[in-house]
C-alpha cells in the first residue's frame, strides 16, 4: 500500500482567517454543525469552542451540535471557521474554509482527533471521500447504461472493471491528501478544487482546475516545485475518480513535462502507470522518482519508491532486482520506525509481507515463514488500535500464511489460519460484500485444497461448492477477470472422488 510522498508538516488548530464582508445585516446567515470523534460516525463531542470572525462563538453540546451566526454576512459570503480544544486538530480542515449555506441547509460536520493521529484518520476521511465518489460516477454511469438499449454484458463488465480501476487510485489520492498540511495551502484553484470535491463537487472542482489555469499558476508561482505541481496532481487524481483514466494519463504527463524536478510528480505518475499495467512507462518514472529522492536525502521518499519498485520488478519476474529493491526499502522502514513507530510501522508490515511472497514464490519457506509471521504480528497490534483500516491486512496476512503452512504439510496450523482468515472476510463482506466477498471464495478454495489432501472430501466438495458459486456471480459482472478463478475451482471439484 502506498505511502505519500509528501513531507509530514503537523497543523495548528483554529488558525485565525477572515471573512468576507459582502454580506448586509438584513440577509445575514447562520451555520450549524455537528462536532464527532476521529471519523465520520465518531461519537458526537461536547466543549469544542466555535467560532469564525463575524460570528458569534459558540461551544458544542452534548449531541455535538454548535450554531454561528452570522449578522453581516449572507448565504455565499466566505468564511473560515475557528476550532479549539488544546492538544486536538481538525480531521477535516479543508472544510473549515466555506461559502455560508442558505437557510436550513445541511449541518457541517466537524472531525476532531488526538494532534498526533491526524494523518491516521485524514486517510480514512479521505479514502471515505474517494470511495463516495466512485460509487457515485458508477451508479451515474451504470444508468446511462440502462438507458440505453444497445447496451450488452461487456459494457457492464467494463464498467464495473473501470470502477475496480478507480478504487484502486482512491487510495493513492487519499494518501496524498492526507499528509498534507492545510496551513501550506494558499489560496488558488487547488485549495479552491479541493474544497468543492470534499463537498460532493467531483465535477465543479475538475472544471476548475482546467488546464489554462494550472498553467497560468504554474508559471507564475514564485513556490518549490511540489506546491507548483500540486494541482495537477489533484485534477489527475479527481479524473480517475471519474474513470477518466485516459485524461488522468495525459494530466501526469503534463505534470513532469511542466515540472521535471517534481519527484511528487514523477512518482505519481509512476504509480498510476503501475496500476494501469503499463509497466515500462511506470518503471522510468519510479527511477527519475528515485534519483530525485537519492539527491534529497529522504529516507521515506528512498524507502517508498523502492518498494514499488521492487513489486514493479517483480510483476515482471526479475526476481534479483525485485529481492535488492524489497531488502533495501525495508531496512529503511525498520530504522525510521525505530525513531516513529506509529507512522512507520505498517510500512515495515507491508515490506515484510512483500519480501515473505517473493521468498516463497522462490521456495524459500523458512525465510517466507519468518517474514510472514512478523508482518502478521505487527498487523495485529495495529488492527488493536484501528480494527476498521487493519483487520482486512490481518486475513490477508493469515491466508498467506495458511498456504505456507498447508505446502509445508502443517495441515492444522494451515486450517486454523484459513479459519480465522475467513471469519475476518465474512464479517468484512457483511459491509462491503463487492470487495470482499472474492477474498471469501479464494479462502474457501484454499480450505477445500486442504480438505481434499487429508480425504474429507465432503467438506472439500462443500468448499469449493461455495467458492464456485461466489466466483460464478462475479464472473456475470466482470468475465475476464473471473473467469480463471471458475475455471479453476471447476477443476478442483471435478478432481474429487464421487
Amino acid at each position: 500500500m502506498k505511502q505519500s510522498i509528501r513531507k509530514r508538516i503537523g497543523i495548528v488548530l483554529g488558525c485565525i482567517l477572515a471573512a468576507s464582508a459582502s454580506g448586509t445585516a438584513w440577509a445575514k446567515a447562520e451555520l450549524t454543525g455537528l462536532v464527532v470523534l476521529e471519523h465520520e460516525h465518531g461519537a458526537p463531542q461536547e466543549g469544542v469552542a466555535v467560532s469564525a470572525p463575524g460570528a458569534n462563538q459558540d461551544t458544542s453540546l452534548s449531541d455535538g451540535t454548535f450554531k454561528l451566526e452570522f449578522p453581516k454576512y449572507g448565504p455565499g459570503d466566505e468564511a473560515r471557521l475557528i476550532i479549539t480544544r488544546p492538544g486536538w486538530v481538525v480531521v477535516n480542515e479543508f472544510q473549515l474554509q466555506r461559502p455560508l449555506p442558505k437557510l436550513r441547509a445541511a449541518p457541517l460536520k466537524i472531525i476532531i482527533c488526538k494532534a498526533p493521529d491526524r494523518e491516521k484518520f485524514a486517510l480514512v476521511f479521505y479514502r471515505l471521500k474517494g470511495t463516495q465518489a466512485v460509487e457515485k460516477t458508477y451508479q451515474r454511469k451504470l444508468a446511462e447504461l440502462e438507458k440505453k438499449t444497445t447496451s450488452t454484458a461487456a459494457d457492464l463488465a467494463k464498467l464495473r472493471e473501470e470502477r475496480d480501476q478507480a478504487l484502486k487510485q482512491v487510495e493513492d489520492l487519499s494518501r496524498q491528501l492526507a499528509a498534507l498540511a492545510p496551513d501550506s495551502v494558499g489560496q488558488g484553484v487547488y485549495r479552491e478544487a479541493l474544497q468543492l470535491y470534499l463537498d460532493g463537487q467531483l465535477d465543479a472542482a475538475l472544471a476548475a482546475l482546467s488546464d489554462a489555469r494550472l498553467i497560468v499558476e504554474t508559471e507564475a508561482a514564485q513556490k518549490g516545485v511540489d506546491e507548483v505541481v500540486r494541482g495537477w496532481l489533484l485534477k489527475a487524481g479527481l479524473q480517475t475518480l471519474r474513470f477518466d483514466f485516459a485524461g488522468a494519463a495525459l494530466t501526469y504527463q503534463a505534470a513532469v513535462t511542466r515540472v521535471p524536478g517534481s519527484l511528487d510528480a514523477w512518482f505519481e505518475y509512476g504509480y498510476f502507470s503501475q496500476m494501469q499495467n503499463h509497466f515500462p512507462e511506470a518503471g522510468e518514472a519510479y527511477r527519475r522518482a528515485l534519483v530525485l529522492a537519492r539527491e534529497s536525502e529522504n529516507a521515506a521518499q528512498i524507502a517508498l519508491i523502492l518498494n514499488n519498485l521492487g513489486a514493479l520488478e517483480r510483476t515482471e519476474n526479475h526476481n534479483d532486482a525485485a529481492r535488492q529493491a524489497y531488502e533495501e526499502s525495508l531496512a529503511i522502514y525498520r530504522a525510521l520506525a525505530r525513531q516513529n513507530p506509529d507512522v512507520y510501522q505498517p510500512d515495515v508490515a507491508r515490506g515484510l509481507n512483500n519480501l515473505g511472497e517473493l521468498e516463497r514464490a522462490e521456495n524459500h519457506n523458512d525465510a517466507a515463514r519468518q517474514a510472514y509471521e512478523e508482518s502478521l504480528a505487527i498487523y495485529r497490534a495495529l488492527a488493536r488500535q484501528n480494527p476498521d483500516v487493519y483487520r482486512p491486512d490481518v486475513a490477508r496476512s493469515l491466508n498467506n500464511l495458511g498456504e505456507l503452512e498447508r505446502a509445508e504439510n502443517r495441515h492444522d496450523a494451515a486450517r486454523r489460519a484459513h479459519q480465522e482468515s475467513l471469519a475476518i472476510y465474512r464479517e468484512l463482506a457483511q459491509q462491503s460484500p463487492d470487495v470482499y466477498r472474492p477474498n471469501i471464495a479464494a479462502n474457501k478454495n484454499n480450505l477445500g485444497n486442504l480438505e481434499s489432501t487429508e480425504k474429507h472430501f465432503d467438506a472439500a466438495r462443500k468448499a469449493y461448492e461455495e467458492a464456485l458459486a461466489i466466483y460464478r456471480d462475479f464472473a456475470k459482472r466482470a468475465p475476464d477477470a473471473y473467469a480463471p478463478y471458475v475455471r479453476t475451482v471447476e477443476k478442483n471439484l471435478a478432481a474429487l472422488p464421487q
